[in-house]
């Protein structure tokens, strides 16, 4: 590959999500990979970024990890956008405006008393990465907190800011203003929700981005009105730069502003401009600076983007068509898109051609009624956006909407950096050993890796299974959506096992929603007449062994009711047992009297004081103990039966500070991760 950017930046991005998922035996390797095969200069280059690059990382870790808890504090008040943040001493605060206030910048003291909570399973949407890739800790709302202003004004931003919203409030109506606030501002919080989801799974959501095609459009527009000025490239940048800051630094507009500067830089200095290097350059630089951006969208979309674009270029220039080009960066981006939203449509492209030019004109023609008092001009931008709207709203069909699972952010990265291999190098032969030797490895892993998640669904048991291409439940949780977004995340299209422990709604009520996921599922366990419809399979009372893991009920009361009627599992494999309980309580703790040292114990009823007895946690003496449990009424779980298990030394976790991997390698091999 003849750019040696473009290589850093990939495997910058890989070690950065290694990283970011705590998987540092793995980052550790590559880098010791790398350290071997590149040679000359290049290694010392490398090296030196990718220090920065960890020490930045392990900087914002230790901060991004911290959390305010409910009280009393002072800090200083910053808009963003429309919303705010606070600072206190290095840590940022997100503060969203859900109110109509508008508040001057300065010191305030603030106080809160609760905090909000949000679910964390791998794969899926976490507001806290996405806080974190913006540079916060926390969120908090406005309504939500109370502020005593110490010393405040507002600042030279912030009243332009207003400014603008409200000349776009005055000149359009209140059904259209939203759209120009997104187009100009970035701020798409007036737009309706619904539509938003409709332009979403429309794949056109991006034309409301402050991207490239804004800040070049504002580069040429002041260019030409600037034009008699001497310094008028400067002046242009100094203008720009400062819009930037006021629609809050998005991560696509500083790497139009970025690039475009590099364009100019290299005409300065007489040396030619590589779209490629120049991309990866920025990249590095964004990333130096918050290597959590890598999980904003923005970022993603806009560099993969512009990496569809270089890469692609040069070969579609030879089809002497321009409509191939688009289509050539629709079809890039769909893995990107499925990860996302587990929907693709298959008119997007045909959504793309439509809607692109049209808010393209709008974009051109929103300022004129602002600037000048002419009436019809904000009508026709106005029934131009409307046509837009009800076009989208008719094309969004379920017939041409179609629902994936997504694939993991390793094989993205991977997909990505074989297609740019695949135009880079000209010996294919290298490529395809790249594929094979990648693909091994993850058959390898999936073969013999177990892989066991206790998964964050609010008060509940959901625990999945994956083991040679085989997925496992152990309860569903609650009545909740939650657990299909989570299997669909994580790539699983189909259970083959199912166990229920009981028919409390809490371990059975996500049965619900996973009908697309049944498919020839084998059963164990009792279920409600409400659920018997969605058994496809037969009911069982043995399991067979799957590959090294072996999973076999030690405790099953198919005629009782209630917690003591729970379904016991024992799970061994590569030496390991770990044992689910279900809802058991002391009646039926002191009947398993033949276990003896247990790995991983899935705690009895979410840590329950009835259950936990201290004969049972001595008889067990588990090392690692689970307790799956979320906010509640009924004191779970029980400060006496943790300090049980503090006592014996049971490293404990709680699903409610995230989901619990673990995970079982040959040579008796065990990993524990959070989320």
């Amino acid at each position: 590959m003849s750019r040696p950017l473009l290589v850093i930046f990939f495997f910058l991005v890989l070690i950065t999500i290694l990283l970011i998922n705590q998987n540092y035996w793995m980052a550790i390797a590559i880098i010791m990979f790398l350290m071997l095969t590149i040679k000359g200069q290049q290694k010392y280059v490398f090296l030196v970024i990718l220090l920065i690059l960890v020490m930045s990382f392990f900087i914002r870790k230790s901060i991004f990890e911290q959390v305010l808890n409910p009280g009393n504090y002072q800090g200083e008040l910053h808009a963003y956008k429309s919303n705010y943040y606070m600072t206190f001493n290095q840590k940022k605060v997100f503060i969203r405006n859900d109110t109509d206030r508008r508040l001057p910048a300065g010191k305030y003291k603030v106080s809160w008393d609760k905090t909000s909570y949000e679910h964390r399973n791998p794969n899926t949407f976490s507001y806290r990465d996405y806080l974190n890739s913006l540079g916060f800790i926390q969120n908090l709302n406005l309504s939500e907190i109370k502020l005593i202003p110490i010393e405040v004004k507002y600042t030279l931003f912030q009243k332009l800011y207003i400014h603008i919203e409200n000349e776009i409030k005055s000149t359009y109506s209140d059904d259209y203003s939203g759209y120009i606030k997104g187009l100009f501002l970035g701020d798409t919080s007036k737009i309706d929700s619904d539509m938003k989801k409709i332009f979403q799974e429309n794949g056109v959501s991006h034309v409301f981005a402050i991207s490239g095609l804004h800040i070049g459009a504002f580069i040429g527009a002041l260019l030409l009105i600037l034009k008699k000025f001497e310094y008028k490239q400067v002046m242009t940048y100094i203008i720009i730069t400062f819009y930037v800051i006021l629609v809050g630094v998005p991560y696509s507009a500083l790497r139009a502003l970025m690039m475009f500067l590099c364009v100019d830089l290299a005409l300065k200095v007489n040396r030619p401009y590589d779209l490629l290097s120049s991309l990866s350059g920025v990249g590095i630089v964004v990333m130096l600076i918050n290597p959590y951006a890598i999980l904003h969208t923005g970022f993603q979309f806009s560099f993969i983007a512009l990496l569809c674009i270089g890469t692609l270029l040069p070969y579609l220039k030879q089809l002497k068509s321009e409509i191939w080009l688009p289509l050539g960066i629709q079809l890039m981006l769909l893995p990107l898109v499925i990860y996302h939203q587990n929907t693709f449509h298959i008119l997007s492209f045909v959504i793309n051609l439509i809607t692109v030019p049209l808010i393209t004109v709008v974009f051109y023609m929103m300022f004129i009624p602002i600037l000048f008092p002419l009436p019809f001009m904000s009508t026709l931008v106005e029934l131009i956006i409307g046509f837009v709207e009800k076009f989208n709203y008719f094309m969004h069909q379920n017939i041409f909407l179609k629902t994936v699972c997504s694939p993991s952010l390793y094989q993205i990265v991977f997909f990505y950096f074989i297609i740019i291999c695949w135009f880079e190098i000209k010996n294919k032969m290298k490529i395809l050993g790249i594929v094979i030797l990648f693909a091994s490895m993850v058959v390898i892993y999936k073969w013999y890796a177990i892989e066991i998640y206790f998964l964050d669904v609010n008060q509940g048991d959901a625990i999945l299974i994956e083991h040679r291409f085989k997925n496992m439940m152990i309860d569903t949780g609650p009545e909740y959506p939650l657990i299909e977004d989570i299997l669909k995340k994580n790539g699983i299209s189909k259970l083959d096992y199912i166990f229920i422990s009981h028919e409390h709604s809490d371990h059975v009520g996500g049965l619900t929603f996973l009908e697309p996921f049944i498919n020839d599922t084998l059963f164990l366990g009792q279920f409600p007449n409400a659920y018997l419809k969605l058994i496809h399979g037969q009911e069982m009372k043995t399991i067979e062994d799957i590959g090294e893991l072996e999973i076999k009920p030690i405790f099953y009361d198919d005629v009782g009711i209630g917690n003591n009627a729970s379904l016991v599992l024992l799970l061994e494999a590569y030496e390991r047992k770990l044992l689910f309980t279900g809802d058991i309580e002391e009646e039926v703790e002191k009947q398993l009297n033949n276990l003896h040292q247990i790995d991983v114990l899935k705690i009895p009823h979410h840590g329950s004081d009835s259950s936990s007895t201290q004969n049972f946690i001595d008889m067990l003496n588990p090392r690692i103990g689970v307790i799956c449990v979320n906010k509640n009424y009924y004191g779970h779980p029980d400060s006496d039966v943790i300090r049980r298990y503090q006592r014996l030394g049971t490293k404990l976790y709680l699903t409610q500070d995230g989901c619990v991997k673990i995970t079982i390698l040959p040579f008796s091999l065990m990993f524990v991760k959070t989320y």
